[in-house]
């Protein structure tokens, strides 16, 4: 049973058209991916997001990605956090290769504006708890570490 996800769509294709479990796995695969889109418009379409709201828009930013200044402003408003904008190189899209700041529709090199989700993650953490400290490697780690201490943060609030 496998399948082939294509790299620019994310659509899933069975390895053998005529396998039924190939076939069923694929289509299961591109029906997550359609209700996790749903979600997602869902949640970007509300006037006003909650803190839970907030984190899950972070989390499909991911620590990799580079949001305008009023996306970040946004995301940090339901937490009360004030985000930095950075100025930085763009990167160009990751590629095998790249895994760096990248802003669709602006030339690679341009200098560009914005907050970088793993920067607006680990803010968001510090804000909500000044002794939070992350001394892992790599921006990914430290991007679920800080985002797995807001979650923590909003679990607390409900007890």
């Amino acid at each position: 049973m496998s399948i082939q996800i294509s790299m620019t769509t994310g659509e899933a294709r069975p390895t053998d058209p005529n396998n039924p479990d190939d076939v069923a796995q694929a289509e299961k695969h591109n029906a997550e991916q359609e209700a996790e889109a749903r979600e997602f418009d869902t949640v970007m379409s509300k006037q006003d997001w909650t803190r839970e709201d907030a984190l899950y828009i972070l989390k499909e930013y991911g620590g990799h990605s580079y949001m305008s200044p009023d996306m970040a402003r946004r995301i940090a408003q339901p937490f009360g956090f004030k985000p930095r904008v950075e100025k930085v190189r763009n990167e160009g899209p990751a590629g095998m290769f790249t895994k760096g700041l990248y802003v669709e529709g602006k030339e690679v090199g341009a200098i560009v504006q914005g907050v970088s989700g793993y920067n607006l993650a680990e803010g968001i953490a510090r804000h909500l708890d000044p002794e939070y400290s992350n001394n892992l490697m790599g921006r990914g780690f430290r991007f679920r570490n800080a985002c797995g201490r807001i979650e923590k943060a909003i679990n607390a609030e409900k007890e």
